[in-house]
């Protein structure tokens, strides 16, 4: 990867990331961070899943800027989950990981998300992430989410913490790569429901 992109890139993801917002916490926003030596460390690539893809994407293959990336969390363990409208865009072109250096596949661009909770600080918080093909979720044809990352704690006061991947102490549970992976037609889950109530009927029947 060109010194002079990661440096660039290094400017925003290694930013303050826990930082005070009005009494609130706010955390960056990104899949990627880069250390002193300008070297892109361990990101949490967004991946295609084995399927076949009308976008032309593949399995393995690190999604383009053809998707988009939301984050959401939780101040209740999970139960409840809020959108922060965080939607950022992918970097790069789609294809092979082992092209990341050149195409910034898999990588979404960094941002500062603020409002989380309230107080001198929060925590735990739980956070997902989703990726998808479209302006919003609903809308995409192909989208996946990540498992759930934790943080024991968001300070609202001035003193930073990293990110939300595992150069940051406090993410018990950090960012991790996932997959995407197409959504099924309509007519294809309709008929998925009409098999299984059909099992349900045969095994009725035999159980009669």
């Amino acid at each position: 990867m060109k010194r002079s992109i990661l440096q660039a890139m290094f400017g925003v993801a290694a930013t303050a990331a826990l930082t005070s917002a009005h009494g609130q916490g706010s955390i960056t926003f990104a899949n990627y961070y880069v250390n002193t030596q300008s070297a892109l460390v361990t990101p949490a690539n967004v991946t295609y899943a084995a399927g076949t893809y009308t976008d032309g994407g593949q399995a393995g293959w690190g999604v383009g800027s053809s998707f988009n990336a939301d984050l959401l969390f939780s101040l209740d363990h999970g139960t409840t989950w809020t959108d922060t409208g965080a939607i950022t865009p992918f970097l790069g072109t789609a294809g092979p990981l082992s092209d990341q250096g050149t195409s910034f596949c898999g990588l979404f661009t960094p941002t500062t998300v603020t409002g989380i909770g309230s107080g001198a600080s929060v925590g735990p918080v739980y956070f997902q992430v989703e990726a998808f093909n479209a302006a919003t979720w609903s809308q995409a044809t192909i989208r996946g989410v990540s498992s759930t990352i934790i943080l024991t704690s968001i300070s609202t006061g001035a003193t930073p913490v990293t990110t939300m991947m595992n150069d940051n102490p406090l993410a018990t549970t950090p960012f991790v790569s996932f997959t995407v992976a197409a959504v099924p037609e309509p007519g294809t889950l309709a008929l998925a429901g009409l098999g299984g109530f059909g099992m349900l009927m045969a095994l009725r029947r035999k159980n009669t």
